[in-house]
């Protein structure tokens, strides 16, 4: 009798969600996350789920990993950013142009006043996934 391989178990699949869950929580800046996780755990209806669907979730999507059934074609994968530092002192198009080629800075445009212009110098990028991936990516070392 063939024994059957296992690459990861359903405790490691478990621990991964808790270390993402855990990063999410202690990280102010993750609000997506949080609201990814909210409702991972709440079902159609927005009740939380309960202990033994969540387990046998779980228990699922390991055997899914095991037997090679997630490619990264069945999800929707994408990535957003957000501004983490603003520059807001008054530039003219030379000064940003010059700004860009210097450190990477990209000014972004304010809808409302076409005269002033924003200059990000720092941001936050975050990968808009499902949380199946977020749990793959941490069982792999890539947290």
């Amino acid at each position: 009798m063939e024994q059957e391989r296992k690459f990861f178990s359903v405790d490691q699949v478990k621990s991964a969600y808790r270390k993402f869950k855990s990063k999410t929580y202690y990280e102010k800046s993750l609000l997506f996350y949080r609201e990814l996780i909210a409702s991972f755990e709440c079902d159609h209806e927005g009740n939380p789920m309960k202990l033994e669907d969540l387990n046998a979730w779980f228990k699922d999507f390991t055997n899914k990993i095991n037997d090679f059934e997630i490619k990264a074609d069945d999800f929707n994968i994408s990535y957003f950013s957000l501004p983490k530092k603003i520059d807001n002192s008054k530039q003219t198009g030379a000064e940003i142009q010059k700004t860009e080629n210097d450190i990477g800075v990209k000014p972004l445009h304010n809808i409302l006043d076409e005269d002033s212009k924003i200059c990000v110098s720092r941001g936050f990028y975050f990968i808009d996934a499902p949380i199946e991936v977020h749990i793959t990516r941490i069982i792999h070392g890539k947290a």
